[in-house]
């Protein structure tokens, strides 16, 4: 359970709706806020929720022959201060899949716990080309790494970077990545951005806002699941041997 600041209130997703969707050689289980529809909010969740065999008529294709995706989740909502109620910060939060290629798929790279990571920091390497280094030391870089971490999980690990993705904005986004098998990658994308007021600064820091970020995200990551076929678990481990 995600404890805020002390003022601070607002969505959290231990909170929040508990989702599934299935895909061919996995299922994934998430929670998402829910959100307060007062303050000209997005809430926008895909009715689809079985992707087994999925008709990609509707999916936005991009990169190498094969390459697609499809947007699941999108969400964004305000936090207040509890006394002033004011807004204090926003949240932008998206939930999408990608389809591998064909290469990609006949390669196996999401089924390896080395190169799944590897064949997405690659893209981000070349996407951000120009940001090898920067004087604030919260700024993803190629020097940090864009703070690749690790997210554990029993079968595969994922893992979480930060990216650039908000223009004029003090703080990178929060982007996770889980294999779904061989043909799917689920990606989650949370943003949070400090809001000002013509005649008073925020008084919240954007250190602690950036705190608030990082525990939310965890929040989130605490509520994912995912879970493979018998088939797709065996190819796992014929792979690690």
């Amino acid at each position: 359970m995600m404890n805020f600041p002390e003022f601070i209130v607002g969505p959290t997703f231990s909170d929040g709706d508990i989702l599934n969707f299935v895909f061919d050689e996995a299922e994934v289980t998430l929670r998402i806020p829910k959100i307060h529809h007062n303050d000209r909010t997005i809430d926008s969740v895909i009715a689809q929720k079985d992707f087994r065999n999925a008709d990609m008529q509707d999916w936005v294709s991009f990169g190498d022959e094969g390459r697609c995706d499809l947007t699941l989740v999108t969400q964004d909502w305000k936090y207040e201060d509890d006394i002033t109620h004011d807004n204090i910060a926003y949240v932008f939060f998206e939930v999408s899949v990608l389809k591998h290629g064909k290469a990609e798929t006949e390669a196996l790279f999401s089924l390896n716990a080395s190169s799944f990571p590897q064949r997405f920091m690659h893209e981000i390497y070349d996407d951000y080309a120009d940001i090898k280094t920067d004087p604030r030391p919260y700024w993803p870089t190629q020097e940090n790494n864009f703070f690749f971490k690790p997210i554990a999980r029993e079968v595969l690990d994922g893992f979480q970077v930060k990216v650039d993705v908000v223009e004029g904005s003090d703080n990178p986004a929060t982007i996770g990545f889980f294999s779904l098998g061989r043909e799917y990658t689920l990606r989650l994308n949370l943003s949070l951005v400090s809001l000002h007021y013509p005649d008073r600064k925020n008084p919240y820091s954007n250190e602690l806002l950036r705190t608030v970020e990082a525990d939310l995200f965890e929040d989130l990551l605490s509520h994912v699941q995912v879970d493979y076929n018998a088939e797709t678990l065996a190819l796992i481990e014929k792979l690690r041997s």
